[in-house]
């Protein structure tokens, strides 16, 4: 295994230095006019730059999630436009919010010629999460918390100021206490394994459409799978829920739903104080969800430890609905099949392609020139872009699990 290790980092190492990598062609993001609130019409312009070349017919394709109203109703949502060299193409739609909900817009753009010196696509993204009183928009996923909005902002004022209210009305509020342990199924060994850092989140009112509506509070549990927390609440329904993220990663559906919820209980406060247990076990399908972020955060773990630098947050679409498992790096999605997840034979496999994430994050998301998924194939080498990127993912990918498994790994 050492020789092997040490040839892959002298030959990627080598290639490094006269690689080339594709640079991108567009420059993309989303410009509002108004607010995405509930029944208020906004407008959504996606401004697009050629920051390499002149882009004659480049297509403008938006997707518009069920809940959100093009207006009018037969707008089109596709475009051609022609955007000179270093200029910025302008592409507006209007748009309204329906109903409470958890929303991404999104916009790609395509270069229609035969160009294959750059990276012929670019795209935009706006994460929407609604309710009548609260609105909280960001141009990365919010993921089932608001990942990039501290909780002691919007959500979590509003919830303040109706605790201050009832509390001058009412006196004291009632305590609850939340605590348990969560594992899952093991189903490399048999048995159950501590859910490590799993996030658990509290949420005011029932689940309408999947989504928890406003966020009371949202943790991560203990290494050991275990939590306990106390709160003062207003009486009212509250739901409890296990959800598929944990520090180093967030796993959601392809499109939907975006975010997985893996255990769940809704119940009621009253005017006295209670204590609710939770001891869940995750099983089936969840288990491999729960098994593909412990994956991740031993990968991380491992390269901050080894290279000095790491990814920090990763996106993961499980179940994937194509065949074999690959990174989308237009969207910076790892997207991951039942095979690679468990056992000496799939956790390297969920490593590579987060390895493949590592990579373009550190070039700034750059592509190395000649990296495609079709040539995998390949039984020698014949281009330095391929060589490199399944080279430093293959080798990350047996160096993380090599401990567990043993140098003949692979």
């Amino acid at each position: 295994m050492r020789r092997k290790v040490l040839f892959l980092l002298f030959f990627a190492g080598a290639l490094y230095g006269d690689m080339m990598l594709k640079e991108v062609r567009y420059r993309c993001w989303f410009e509002i006019t108004g607010e995405p609130a509930i029944g208020e019409e906004f407008t959504l312009t996606l401004k697009t730059q050629a920051v390499r070349k002149e882009s004659p017919n480049t297509r403008i394709e938006f997707n518009i999630p069920e809940g959100v109203k093009p207006l009018p109703a037969d707008v089109k949502t596709t475009y051609s436009v022609t955007i000179p060299e270093n200029q910025t193409a302008s592409t507006s739609i209007n748009l309204k919010i329906e109903r409470p909900g958890y929303y991404q817009i999104s916009a790609l753009v395509t270069a229609t010629d035969d160009d294959t010196v750059y990276w012929p696509y670019g795209g935009a993204n706006l994460f929407v999460f609604v309710n009548w009183d609260t609105v909280i928009y960001a141009d990365t996923s919010l993921g089932i918390a608001p990942y990039n909005i501290e909780l002691d902002t919007l959500v979590l004022k509003e919830m303040q100021d109706s605790l201050s209210k009832w509390r001058e009305a009412k006196g004291i509020l009632p305590e609850v206490r939340i605590y348990g342990r969560i594992r899952y199924e093991d189903k490399e060994n048999g048995g159950y394994t501590n859910a490590s850092h799993i996030l658990l989140v509290l949420s005011a009112g029932p689940v309408v459409s999947g989504i928890p509506f406003v966020p009371v509070d949202m943790f991560y549990a203990n290494e050991d799978g275990t939590f306990d927390k106390t709160y003062s609440l207003l009486p009212g329904n509250y739901t409890f829920w296990v959800c598929a993220q944990n520090p180093d990663a967030h796993i959601e559906g392809f499109l939907s739903p975006l975010f997985h919820c893996l255990k769940r209980d809704n119940f009621n406060v009253y005017l006295s104080d209670q204590d609710r247990e939770y001891n869940w076990d995750i099983m089936g399908d969840d288990a491999d969800k729960v098994q593909i972020l412990i994956n991740i955060s031993e990968s991380k773990r491992w390269a901050l430890e080894h290279f000095g630098f790491t990814k920090d947050f990763a996106w993961v679409v499980y179940p994937n609905p194509f065949s074999g498992s690959f990174y989308f790096p237009i969207w910076d999605r790892i997207f991951l099949t039942q095979g690679s997840i468990w056992g000496e034979s799939g956790r390297p496999g969920t490593t590579h392609e987060w390895a493949h994430a590592l990579m373009c994050e550190t070039f700034n998301n750059k592509i190395p020139y000649g990296w495609g998924w079709g040539d995998h194939w390949l039984s020698k080498i014949t281009n330095s872009g391929f060589a490199f990127a399944e080279g430093f993912a293959e080798f990350v990918a047996y160096a993380v699990w090599v401990e567990k498994y043993g140098e003949d790994i692979g």
